[in-house]
């Protein structure tokens, strides 16, 4: 991003923030809602909100790999959502195993036997040096991934300039959850920032507010995907977003595993973990052209042991 693009828009930002967060319409309706677990309500901004029809690349092989606790061992994940488990894990192959960097741990993937719960686990070893701690994986034939600037390594200027960016538009997408919320402040739990070519910059953002009430605590969870360029005057568009509320205990959250190039033109796509309480469920989150993104894949929940 231009530096002294985002200094010279960086007062200006935060009066807009100021402004749109006291003038949006109360019970604004939201691009469509949805039903998860606990009753919470989940609403989607973007093409997400429409009917989408999900598709594994068959360049990412037959499954995804999710890293657990110990480097050495992956839970699998098939790419057919609709599978119980992997069918017909393939014998020991060639992995691809990134993070939330650009490092890319190349490595042998063995099936394990499914465990009682359904799911299936994998024994990883590396022919080199030991294994770092990873994210994700796949058994294809190359990974790019994506190096992303966390909120925690940003300059101070750089955090709460993004900070501030990621409230607004989190106080502006169409749609409450629930009145009950309306008006709270958003605390910013994750962010993550990249730059695509093409003078594009990208930020990802997890964000809550909450109601602390002794009985039943609720809370509001929101992932923000947006975007920057030359023609946006020097602020960010939101251009995905998913949105839930519901109990502390039972209410989804999100995780950013990692973001990588995909497809020609390369474009990014973000591996999202979606956890619900009682199951966690995996997706590929899609660029497909400037300021459109949408749910190009997402798995069965199921719940593993790590």
């Amino acid at each position: 991003m231009n530096a002294m693009r985002r200094v010279v828009h960086f007062r200006a930002t935060l009066m807009l923030f100021a402004v749109a967060a006291c003038e949006r319409p109360r019970g604004e309706a939201a691009n469509s809602v949805s039903v998860t677990a606990g009753g919470a309500t989940r609403d989607t901004l973007g093409p997400a909100a429409s009917a989408v029809t999900e598709y594994w690349p068959s360049y990412l092989g037959s499954m995804l790999l999710v890293g657990t606790e110990v480097p050495t061992r992956a839970t699998l994940i098939p790419s057919d959502s609709s599978a119980a488990a992997v069918a017909e894990p393939p014998k020991p192959a060639r992995a691809f195993l990134i993070g939330r960097d650009r490092r890319v741990q190349v490595a042998l993937v063995t099936p394990a036997l499914p465990s009682s719960d359904g799911c299936w686990t994998g024994s990883i070893q590396s022919g080199g040096a030991p294994l770092r701690p990873w994210t994700a994986g796949f058994v294809a034939d190359s990974i790019h991934p994506v190096a992303l600037d966390s909120i925690a390594g940003l300059k101070k200027v750089d955090s709460i300039y993004f900070s501030a960016e990621a409230t607004r538009l989190a106080s502006i997408i169409p749609g409450d959850s629930t009145d009950e919320f309306f008006g709270l402040p958003f605390v910013v739990e994750t962010l993550w920032h990249f730059g695509i070519p093409g003078d594009t910059d990208i930020l990802i953002a997890t964000l809550q507010r909450q109601i602390n009430q002794e009985a039943m605590p609720l809370q509001e969870r929101t992932l923000i995907v947006a975007e920057q360029d030359s023609s946006t005057s020097g602020s960010f568009v939101a251009t995905y977003a998913e949105r839930s509320s519901g109990e502390e205990e039972t209410i989804e959250t999100r995780e950013v595993l990692g973001v990588m190039m995909t497809g020609q033109p390369a474009q990014p796509t973000i591996i999202l973990a979606r956890d619900f309480g009682d199951g966690v469920s995996y997706a590929l989150i899609e660029r497909t052209a400037s300021r459109q993104w949408h749910v190009g894949w997402s798995s069965a929940k199921r719940k593993c042991s790590s």
